[in-house]
């Protein structure tokens, strides 16, 4: 996992140096100037005018020809260049935190330290600490005179073409450098047995935060802190750093998750709606064609949500992708939002993205399924008696109709609910039973608003919204109902209907 050190004393060790004709010198050297030895594959200069060699070039080996740490570290170059090209080719969001934690005891006393971060840098660098690569240095917070928040970034010193580019391990570093230079005792893996000392090299990283200088870094942002009424600072959990799972932070995996319940219960709702026959076969009528396609996008949303939440190591866009043709789909439906209220996919600032799609979606779901039928929830409170609430403030320009199913003929229900059921506020109740007086006017309803989910054997029964007890049982916020007891197996069920 870790590259390998060649140095000069290195290439010696491996193949003693041959003389060049051109230029009397070892090959590849040049003495000061350029080597005219071609079959080195690699043009090496080390006066005024010196020249990195591309990525994109290939090392040419040949036989006979003399090795210089040079052909190893550059062809090394070339395929780390090969993969990260490929890498970045099948997604430009290759990059992020796979895995963090931050030590939360030492931060209460002003320092930041990691016991665990993995992840992918922008340059296509894998760190993985502290299994493979040291973790990164303590960063003191007593320090820091900036208030408010503070973006914490893992940084990683980009290669210097005519620099050092490492520091020896244990060794306190002045200024930042690419790698630490570590001794590994390594088995020989066809031997097994026969063990030998090689020098590799780790990925160095360092914390960062804002007001330092980001310039010559390959970095990530990985947490935010803001502080505390005690001046220290804390962890923003609602921070979301770039990263290549969504299983990665909690925020991403608590969105879905009550994104899934909403759509169970759209998706329930909406069902609720529809016509039944009297074989139980579902239908729709041709009223009906927008809810159908309102339940048609719930339902196609519901398994794609599920599998990613069943999944959580796919990548964030994927749930962005999802949000977003969600959210599309759902505008079809709407008056006052526009295509251009979808926001952009943000890698390096997930939540401003994710957060604010999962909002509008929510709203769209809200505003385009609107539940412009509200089952208001009657309890018995005594034999013959049935009370509600009506606390909800869309109820009072609500029209109100009440479902009555009885074992008893059609016919004799229709005639008889108007004349014996009584309805008033709670307050009203006993008086309109005990003197006989009508009450809140109850007539049947032969057509329905297409709001209502209608039920064979129901009967429907308005309620007309006049007169003073009308006017009281609205004020009371709270309806009650009178019915015999000549009614068997009575049920009641109070629907209001928003306008």
């Amino acid at each position: 996992m870790h590259p390998i050190q060649f140095n000069a004393g290195t290439a010696r060790k491996q193949r003693p140096y041959r003389a060049c004709a051109g230029c009397s010198g070892p090959a590849g050297s040049g003495l000061g100037r350029q080597c005219c030895q071609k079959s080195s594959g690699l043009t090496i200069q080390f006066s005024v005018g010196r020249r990195q060699m591309s990525k994109q070039s290939r090392v040419m080996w040949s036989e006979g020809m003399f090795l210089l740490p040079q052909h190893f570290q550059y062809q090394d170059e070339f395929h780390q260049h090969q993969l990260a090209e490929s890498t970045l080719r099948s997604t430009p969001f290759h990059w992020g935190v796979q895995t963090l934690e931050v030590d939360v005891e030492a931060l209460a006393t002003g320092s930041l330290q990691l016991k665990r971060l993995k992840l992918v840098f922008p340059d296509g660098s894998l760190y993985d600490a502290p299994q493979h690569d040291p973790l990164p240095a303590a960063r003191d917070l007593k320090n820091l005179t900036k208030g408010g928040e503070i973006k914490v970034y893992a940084a990683l010193k980009l290669p210097e073409p005519f620099g050092l580019n490492y520091v020896e391990d244990g060794q306190e570093q002045k200024s930042a450098r690419r790698f630490r230079k570590q001794f590994d005792t390594l088995p020989d893996l066809n031997e097994g047995d026969l063990e030998n000392e090689i020098t590799s090299l780790r990925l160095n990283v360092v914390m960062l935060v804002d007001g330092d200088s980001l310039d010559g870094y390959s970095y990530c942002p990985i947490a935010r802190l803001a502080r505390n009424s005690i001046g220290g600072f804390n962890l923003d959990a609602h921070f979301v750093h770039p990263t290549l799972h969504v299983g990665t932070h909690e925020t991403l995996v608590g969105l879905g998750r009550r994104l899934i319940s909403v759509l169970q219960a759209k998706s329930k709702a909406l069902s609720g709606r529809r016509r039944e026959r009297a074989d139980q076969i579902a239908e729709f009528g041709s009223s009906d064609v927008t809810l159908f396609w309102l339940l048609n996008t719930v339902n196609r949303a519901y398994p794609q949500l599920a599998h990613l939440l069943a999944h959580p190591r796919l990548h964030p866009e994927r749930l962005y992708l999802f949000l977003a043709e969600l959210a599309g789909g759902l505008l079809t439906f709407s008056l006052d939002t526009q295509l251009t209220d979808i926001p952009d996919y943000d890698h390096q600032d997930p939540a401003a993205s994710l957060v604010k799609l999962d909002e509008l979606v929510r709203l769209l779901l809200e505003n385009v399924i609107p539940n412009q039928c509200i089952v208001i929830n009657l309890s018995q409170v005594r034999p013959s008696y049935w009370q509600g609430q009506l606390l909800d403030p869309r109820l009072t320009e609500a029209d109100f109709y009440i479902s009555v199913h009885a074992d008893m003929p059609g016919s004799s229900l229709l005639e008889l609910v108007p004349r014996a059921f009584k309805v008033g506020s709670p307050e009203d109740i006993e008086v309109v039973v005990n003197s006989a007086m009508p009450g809140v006017t109850l007539n049947h309803s032969t057509r329905l608003p297409n709001a209502i989910p209608v039920r064979l054997d129901n009967h429907y029964f308005s309620i007309e919204p006049h007169g003073r007890v009308y006017e009281r049982m609205m004020e009371a916020q709270a309806i009650s109902f009178y019915a015999p007891s000549a009614f068997t197996n009575l049920k009641l069920e109070l629907l209001a209907v928003l306008k």
